[in-house]
């Protein structure tokens, strides 16, 4: 039988196309938890960044054959597109704060460390092990949403100065949870966030690495040196990745035959986009497709 992965532009369950209302919402984490028994199935938000604070109770993050285990208290960190669904424990309790991704794309555009702690994976931070930030970091996540509800003076401002605290102090502690240590190299990290957005931008269009390298200014070399460092990838496999996630998409998401998909995607031959696609996956499009 075929699968389909649930895709919303709002909150789980919301099918209206335009559900997501603007900057950001919250709400009480049981609220919609206890509507589907706890049980929610993995899903992808399209335009939107999710933190769950975990008061108290269990439960486990599930994405693909990946499995993350939490316990409140903690702080769950959840990108846009990034395929997430969860059990949990009956009875937990806590809060989701859902953030506009354009919104922290524009706030944060200049903070490439953070930037990229926030967009590339799913975290869970731990407050067992940070007991003396936890009251520190409860405050600031209701200071956002009393600001949020109130109509206060220059609201915009307060906002953006209790996100940027926010997601500042949530690096920190993903660093300290990591017990990695600042990198010095901020320009590569720059870099790569720049690669990153050319990627999602010009795809389709088949660019090569020196295209890419030629529109950041620097040499091919060094770029795939980049991607290599901050990443552990060529940059060829981080273009191919963003075509297989496309590739992925349409294949579970849309009734156009294995030859349209290559077209769409702007192979000229399917035969290769088959090889393309099974030297990345494993596996053919099609056996991907049934699977």
């Amino acid at each position: 039988m075929k699968s389909t992965i649930l895709q919303f532009k709002g909150l789980y369950g919301d099918l209206n196309p335009n559900a997501f209302p603007g900057l950001l919402t919250w709400e009480p984490l049981e609220v919609r938890s206890k509507l589907y028994n706890w049980e929610i199935e993995e899903h992808i938000h399209e335009d939107i960044i999710q933190f769950f604070w975990i008061e108290s109770g269990k439960g486990t993050i599930k994405s693909g054959k990946d499995r993350l285990v939490f316990e409140g208290p903690s702080l769950l960190s959840i990108p846009s597109n990034h395929l997430h669904g969860f059990s949990f424990q009956p009875g937990i309790e806590g809060e989701v704060l859902s953030i506009s991704f354009d919104y922290v794309l524009k706030l944060l555009e200049s903070e490439p460390q953070i930037t990229q702690m926030l967009f590339e994976e799913i975290l869970v931070i731990k407050f067992f092990d940070f007991a003396d930030r936890l009251i520190y970091f409860k405050g600031l996540i209701q200071s956002i949403v009393s600001e949020w509800k109130e109509e206060n003076e220059q609201k915009s401002v307060a906002i953006k100065a209790y996100f940027l605290l926010f997601f500042t102090q949530l690096y920190r502690l993903q660093v300290l949870q990591q017990g990695n240590h600042l990198s010095d190299d901020k320009k590569s990290l720059q870099y790569f966030q720049k690669f990153k957005k050319l990627v999602r931008q010009n795809y389709l269009e088949h660019w090569s690495i020196l295209q890419y390298a030629q529109q950041l200014g620097i040499s091919r070399v060094h770029l795939n040196r980049i991607c290599q460092e901050t990443h552990g990838e060529t940059a060829h496999q981080i273009i191919q990745n963003q075509l297989i996630i496309e590739a992925k998409n349409y294949l579970l998401n849309s009734s156009y035959s294995i030859s349209e998909i290559a077209y769409l995607l702007n192979y000229k031959d399917p035969a290769y986009f088959t090889r393309v696609f099974r030297k990345a996956t494993g596996v053919s499009p099609r056996e991907f497709q049934k699977n």
